[in-house]
């Protein structure tokens, strides 16, 4: 914060502002999600903290998220793309629950697809919901690591698994009344959809 703010004078070059920015914005994200970890668990399978609802912009959140993530997507190698679209309603949801959810599939993407892929982030709305979409041109998921990943029993990650990215991000999806569909798309690559039902939907 205090390279950022230039408390001591101006940085110089502003990539170097971005970066410390960035860092900022996604320490204060790490230490919210640790905070919330903190709390009582709220089920006996699960440990999704204490949620805090309010109006979120879609669009606005996907840039955010974007922009944290650069030095890591850049440093992979990974072309991240966006394409938002107009006149998107909000939805009701926790604002930090959703970045995690972003932030996990930009992981997954990195870990998964390999240097030179790209990842395209998409936002929607139709029949009354709204959504957001992750696809990239990577290998696509193996059915069995699709099942692993997607397996939360006791909230551990079964043998064979990639970890709680997925796991954490559906559990994160269902607090916020929203549903995550994770799949393959051909000839290659993997999609990945959060959508949040009317009831979640604010109109525009």
């Amino acid at each position: 914060d205090v390279m950022a703010q230039g408390r001591f004078g101006p940085i110089g070059h502003p990539r170097y502002q971005d970066y410390a920015q960035s860092i900022g914005d996604t320490a204060r994200h790490a230490l919210s999600v640790v905070q919330g970890m903190l709390e009582p668990v709220v089920s006996e399978a699960e440990t999704i903290p204490e949620q805090t609802f309010t109006e979120i912009d879609l669009n606005q959140l996907v840039c955010e998220a974007v922009t944290s993530a650069g030095p890591m997507v850049e440093k992979a190698g990974l072309r991240v793309e966006m394409s938002p679209a107009e006149s998107l309603p909000r939805v009701i949801a926790d604002q930090v629950a959703l970045r995690q959810i972003l932030l996990n599939l930009v992981s997954n993407a990195i870990a998964h697809a390999g240097t030179g892929r790209s990842l395209v982030i998409r936002t929607g709305a139709s029949g009354g919901e709204a959504w957001l979409e992750a696809e990239d041109d990577g290998p696509g998921f193996a059915p069995a690591r699709l099942a692993a990943d997607c397996d939360r029993k006791n909230g551990q990650p079964p043998a064979g698994g990639s970890g709680f990215g997925l796991a954490l991000a559906r559990s994160l999806a269902e607090a916020n009344g929203a549903r995550l569909t994770i799949g393959n798309r051909l000839p290659h690559g993997a999609r990945v959809r959060l959508t949040f039902s009317p009831s979640r939907v604010l109109p525009v």
